[in-house]
């Protein structure tokens, strides 16, 4: 025996159902604005305060001087008189900096980028491209700053 199922979409009996959709809606609304006002008023606001002909003033606001900027010696850092040859790779990363030529991280390290860095230097001042930092390339860059 066979049954047979049948689906039904729900009928609305009430036709007011909607209308009392509508009105909790409204409701919620109004509620809702009635508290947002509410909010907006519970913070007093400050009385202008009169000004009198004895009445001490606020004090102003003090400025104050910017310290006078602060220079490096002009011909001594902190390992010697510059300018100078650069004596250590650092400061041949630092004087490539200086000139524009990235040499990468600033480690102390001969890397691939410093070589790139360093024969791309060679290369700009007519030196024999080796990428080492060797006596003619030491000669060279000099360190014109302490940054």
């Amino acid at each position: 025996m066979r049954h047979r199922i049948k689906y039904r979409l729900p009928s609305q009996k009430h036709p007011a159902n909607f209308l009392y959709w509508l009105l909790a809606l409204a409701l919620a609304v109004a509620l809702a604005l009635l508290w947002w006002e509410s909010g907006k008023k519970s913070q007093p606001k400050p009385e202008p305060r009169a000004v009198t002909a004895g009445a001490a003033r606020p004090p102003e606001p003090r400025q104050v001087a910017a310290p006078p900027p602060i220079s490096p010696p002009t011909n001594a850092g902190p390992m010697g008189l510059f300018p100078r040859p650069v004596q250590t790779i650092i400061e041949a990363q630092v004087a490539l900096v200086q000139q524009g030529i990235s040499p990468g991280s600033l480690d102390g390290a001969i890397g691939s980028q410093t070589r790139a860095a360093l024969a791309a230097f060679q290369q700009n001042e007519n030196l024999p491209l080796t990428g080492q930092l060797d006596a003619a390339t030491k000669s060279r860059p000099g360190l014109d700053r302490w940054p």
